[in-house]
C-alpha cells in the first residue's frame, strides 16, 4: 500500500510527519497488517537520501545540504526516533549530524565495503532493524548509488525488499515512511520535508 502526500507548507509538513509516524507506532500494533517481532511490537523504518553535496569522491554537504540536515531536525525532532543508520560517508553523516545530536543518540555506521553489496546490505537491515529495535521508529539516511546493471544504490535495493514498486526514495526531498509487516506486506507513506526542487 503506497500513499504520496504533497504538503507545501514547512511547519505543516512537520506535523503532518509527526502525526504520521506516531499513529505507526502507537495506533497500528492494535490491529493487524503490521510486523510483529518477538516481542510482539511494530516497528517503523523513515527513509531519506543524504541532503545535497557538490561533486566529487565522498564530498561534504553544501550549503543547500546544510540547510535541508536542518529541515530534517525540524521534521523528525518529536518523532521519537531511537536509531539512526547512515553509511559512512560524509555526505550521510552530515545530514544526520543536527538531529542525532538533537536527540542525544548515536548514529549506527554502516562501512563502505557493505556498499559494494546493496541487495546484501537491503536484506540485512529489513531483518536486522526490526529485531534490534522492536517497537521503535529508526531512521535510515542513504545514497542513491553507486548502482550496476545487477543491482541500484542501497536506497533503491532497500526499497525493493520493503515491497516498493513505484519511485523509491531517490531525491533529496523525499521521506519514505515504512511501516515493517509480519506478512511481508509492508505500509509505505510517501511524503516530503524542506525545500522541494
Amino acid at each position: 500500500m503506497q500513499q504520496r502526500l504533497n504538503i507545501t507548507s514547512r511547519s505543516t509538513r512537520a506535523i503532518l510527519i509527526v502525526l504520521i509516524v506516531f499513529v505507526f507506532t502507537t495506533l497500528i500494533p492494535l490491529g493487524a497488517g503490521s510486523r510483529t517481532t518477538n516481542s510482539g511490537q511494530m516497528t517503523t523504518l523513515v527513509i531519506v537520501r543524504h541532503a545535497e553535496r557538490d561533486s566529487g569522491d565522498d564530498p561534504p554537504l553544501n550549503k543547500k545540504g546544510k540547510k535541508r540536515a536542518e529541515a530534517l531536525l525540524f521534521a523528525l525532532a518529536e518523532s521519537k526516533i531511537s536509531a539512526i543508520y547512515s553509511p559512512d560517508l560524509k555526505r550521510n553523516l552530515q545530514t544526520a549530524e543536527p538531529l542525532a545530536a538533537h536527540l542525544g543518540i548515536e548514529v549506527t555506521v554502516i562501512a563502505k565495503d557493505r556498499l559494494n553489496d546493496t541487495i546484501q546490505l537491503a536484506a540485512d537491515l529489513v531483518r536486522d532493524i526490526p529485531k534490534n529495535h522492536p517497537g521503535k521508529t529508526v531512521l535510515f539516511i542513504g545514497n542513491q548509488g553507486p548502482s550496476t546493471p545487477q543491482m541500484g544504490g542501497n536506497l533503491i535495493e532497500l526499497y525493493k525488499k520493503l515491497g516498493g514498486h513505484s519511485r523509491p526514495p531517490t531525491l533529496y526531498w523525499d521521506m519514505f515512511i515504512v511501516t515493517l509487516s509480519p506478512d511481508g506486506e509492508s505500509r509505505i507513506i510517501k511524503s516530503t520535508y524542506g525545500e522541494i526542487g
